[in-house]
């Protein structure tokens, strides 16, 4: 099919370009990969797919008559004209029902799926029942999103997949330091953990990776994806606090992936300050072992046993890379992208 990917986060588009390319598509995407193997993203590579000059022309030609028509320069790139469309045989939106809204009439006719990505609310959900009438189909990203409030039901589920062939080993001589991925926590706190990574920070020698976190003497500043898979290969912990109201996180993916024993605050941590939401990590992460705790001092005994104990960590190592192969491999999950694209 030709799709048009209309996207609202970098990493997953690289991710799902990448996976719906290897499948056959033809895709065009409206975000940080318009020009694939020259993205506006900085925090994922370039990818070796053809820039499709005429559809990026074609859609610049529109959003120029949206801006000389005085729409708002965020939308206007977003709503789209039926010459356009009608160059599609799929669109494939990535949790933003507004521009579904935006183009109902235009996209009458064509395939329309929504992509979620673990950031709905109850509102998200009552809003997406509407879409689900006018025959819009829904991916889901994990089994825990039915728990939500208003819950308006699924087409399928397909999880964030990662290809297991971009990891590195685990280096034979670790780093007995523990690490962390986020950006601009310090300022999002409650939705971050920010005093759990804080707490962290002056318990074990601990680095915090991602952008706009200056505010920490113990920033790794803003890292590429290759220094990313480095930074997993060669370090002992990752310590995982998660991003409200994410399920999980692509950054717990890539750090489960990896192999580097993962361990977490458990749910009432998580939802403390907050409130409850449905969220998958303490269910991964008990197929691999107890690696969570609603206490912080438990949480540092943990840490502790797999900074002293090699074989311990190994065997957490090894259990982890084998769950994340079989959840979130693309090597072992693509069926599913295509069985669902193949059923519409």
């Amino acid at each position: 099919m030709k799709i048009l990917y209309m996207s609202c986060h970098d990493v997953l588009e690289y991710d799902e370009i990448r996976i719906l390319s290897q499948l056959g598509h033809d895709v065009f995407s409206i975000g940080g990969y318009i020009n694939p193997k020259l993205p506006h993203a900085s925090i994922r590579p370039g990818l070796e797919l053809d820039f499709n000059k005429s559809l990026f022309d074609k859609w610049g030609h529109y959003t120029n008559l949206n801006l000389l028509n005085n729409i708002n320069e965020n939308l206007c790139g977003k709503i789209l004209h039926k010459d356009f469309v009608d160059e599609f045989d799929c669109i494939i939106v990535m949790h933003i029902q507004a521009w579904i809204d935006l183009n109902v009439d235009v996209f009458k006719n064509k395939k329309v799926i929504l992509r979620t990505i673990g950031q709905n609310l109850e509102l998200n959900e009552h809003s997406l029942n509407k879409h689900r009438k006018n025959n819009v189909k829904v991916i889901r990203y994990s089994p825990k999103e039915r728990e939500l409030v208003n819950y308006a039901g699924e087409d399928t589920l397909i999880r964030f997949l990662k290809y297991k062939s971009d990891f590195k080993n685990r280096s034979t001589d670790l780093l007995k330091n523990v690490i962390s991925f986020g950006q601009n926590v310090y300022e999002r706190r409650l939705y971050c953990g920010a005093k759990h990574i804080e707490y962290m920070s002056n318990r074990f020698n601990f680095k915090l990776f991602g952008p706009h976190n200056q505010n920490y003497k113990f920033s790794g500043g803003h890292i590429s994806y290759e220094e990313q898979l480095d930074e997993l290969s060669k370090n002992s912990v990752f310590f995982y606090t998660g991003t409200y109201p994410a399920q999980y996180t692509l950054g717990f993916v890539e750090s489960l992936m990896s192999g580097i024993p993962l361990v977490s605050i458990g749910e009432s941590l998580l939802y403390e300050g907050i409130g409850k939401y449905p969220s998958e990590v303490c269910d991964i992460l008990s197929k691999v072992s107890s690696l969570y705790s609603n206490n912080i001092e438990e949480i540092c005994e943990i840490v502790q046993k797999i900074l002293q104990n090699d074989e311990y960590a190994k065997q957490i190592s090894d259990k982890q890379i084998k769950v994340a192969v079989e959840m979130f491999s693309v090597e072992q999950n693509i069926n599913l992208w295509k069985d669902f694209l193949n059923s519409l």
